[in-house]
């Protein structure tokens, strides 16, 4: 791995890099725009893949048994 390393994201960075209200929903365009603008926002745009794939409302979760 060459040059500085990418220290932690942190909370609602994507927001604000995005001028959305906190909250909000960030959509599949907004990630890749995000993961444009270089390693940093790579990283931020692939935690918000997953966690658009993987983190569930809790209503959701429970709702299936």
């Amino acid at each position: 791995m060459s040059g500085k390393p990418i220290g932690p994201i942190k909370k609602g960075a994507m927001h604000r890099d995005l001028g959305l209200k906190p909250g909000a929903k960030i959509t599949s365009k907004d990630i890749a725009k995000e993961a444009k603008k270089g390693p940093l926002g790579a990283k931020r745009a692939n935690f918000a893949r997953m966690a658009k794939r993987h983190f569930k409302p809790l209503g959701e979760a429970f709702d299936k048994g």
